[in-house]
């Protein structure tokens, strides 16, 4: 019985290897230019690129490269000249860069600043202070206290060890000018060039549309004429829900 048991599971799993294999193979990269029309009137607009996972030896550079590229070019161009709440770089470990903006009052405009940013690193528009501000910025975000219910977690979600991690610090200590100047060049700037890179926009349904089709952007209507009136707000806005505790 043991023995029948163990073929029929040895068949199964080699089946699946084979299928997995297949789909790999099939499978093939694709970059999306996607706008989902809300009834809103702020925009949330994305940028993603692949990047290298967590081992690789560009990783910290990309990482130290997103706080340089926040602070010298993204908040003054995308907040304070163009009005958004908020906007930055995000470094996700598994191996995704995005550049965001966040309620902003522009869509495709601010693209061009994600393009901007990239351009001032690949230009030298910075000092070695400014680099060694933002790998302070990445130790702190690494150092933070962990409360204690979530300590070993991170090691078990991502099967990283200490020496990874300690290698990771390492190869962060190193970062210099140069290395920024590369990796922004490698992985943003010829990837732009390429159009392979992912943008997505949460956006008004008020904006246009039809031009945005036009350019190859798809359109996502998720919520289709729902939209909230100013007085269906005030006949509201003092209802409160009767509930028995």
């Amino acid at each position: 019985y043991m023995i029948s048991t163990f073929r029929t599971e040895r068949d199964r799993f080699l089946k699946e290897v084979v299928q997995q294999q297949n789909l790999e193979e099939s499978f093939k990269k694709q970059y999306h230019k996607i706008f989902f029309a809300l009834p809103m009137k702020i925009n949330y607009v994305v940028e993603s690129f692949e990047v290298p996972g967590y081992l690789h030896e560009d990783t910290p550079k990309l990482q130290v490269l997103c706080h340089l590229m926040e602070r010298i070019t993204l908040q003054n161009e995308i907040v304070d000249k163009n009005g958004a709440v908020s906007a930055g770089c995000a470094f996700i470990n598994d191996g995704v860069l995005s550049m965001f903006s966040y309620r902003d009052p522009h869509t495709l405009q601010t693209y061009t600043k994600f393009e901007l940013a990239a351009q001032h690193i690949m230009k030298g528009m910075f000092n070695d202070q400014e680099v060694k501000d933002a790998k302070i910025s990445v130790f702190q975000r690494l150092d933070k206290p962990v409360v204690s219910y979530e300590q070993g977690l991170h090691q078990f979600l991502t099967g990283l060890s200490d020496d990874n991690v300690e290698l990771y610090r390492r190869r962060l200590l190193d970062v210099t000018k140069e290395d920024l100047v590369e990796v922004c060049g490698k992985y943003i700037i010829d990837k732009m060039k390429e159009g392979e890179s992912s943008q997505v926009i949460f956006g008004s349904q008020e904006e246009n549309l039809e031009g945005l089709a036009a350019r190859g952007w798809k359109i996502e209507r998720p919520v289709e004429d729902i939209s909230v009136q100013e007085d269906q707000y005030e006949q509201n806005k003092d209802y409160e829900p009767k509930i028995k505790l």
